[in-house]
């Protein structure tokens, strides 16, 4: 099996329709959650993200607003990104109770949000890391690619927290072998 994939996303003309189509994931896998806990417990879910820094947002809208004034112009025309995206389901075994088979089911809503087929799956055993301990070990670990790459981790309890639904790491610039580049990704509980 494969460990590499690449999905063709058309290029938002904006970071709303960004945000939406998270929003949209991200909501799809909440349901995911809810449908796979026992009744009597009560939990609240959030997202793991700190909010995003001053300079971060800063940055967004000036990236935006140039983004904006070229395409309006005609001098820059939206285009197809490619993202090669690796796949890693981090379980304490292959069992829907730890986690296993709710990974497959989100692949199956990625496959339906990017109206691609979903990437292939390494898929590792290792109750340590399922239970979000010893994160920068996993991920230094399993991370392949390059940095412009997309890794997704699913796991039964990202950042070791029961009720966290996932977080993803903000951009930054990171060289390959650095904390920042191997700590790049989206985790999803």
């Amino acid at each position: 099996m494969s460990l590499y994939t690449s999905a063709v996303v058309p290029r938002p003309p904006t970071l709303l329709k960004s945000t939406l189509l998270t929003s949209a994931v991200l909501a799809s896998l909440a349901a995911l959650a809810l449908a796979t806990l026992p009744s009597s417990e009560p939990v609240e879910f959030a997202c793991g993200n700190p909010l995003p820094s001053k300079e971060f947002l800063d940055t967004s809208s000036k990236l935006r607003a140039a983004e904006h004034s070229l395409t309006s112009q005609g001098e820059l025309a939206a285009a197809e990104i490619v993202i090669d995206t690796h796949v890693h389901i981090v379980a304490a075994s292959n069992t829907a109770d730890s986690g296993y088979a709710s990974a497959s089911a989100s692949l199956w809503i990625l496959d339906n949000r990017t109206q691609t087929r979903p990437p292939p799956s390494r898929d590792t055993i290792n109750a340590t890391w399922s239970s979000g301990v010893e994160e920068e070990a996993m991920k230094k670990a399993l991370r392949r690619g390059r940095y412009r790459d997309l890794n997704l981790y699913f796991s039964k309890h990202p950042m070791g927290r029961f009720g966290v639904l996932g977080y993803c790491a903000l951009l930054r610039w990171a060289p390959r072998g650095s904390d920042a580049f191997d700590s790049d990704g989206w985790a999803r509980g």
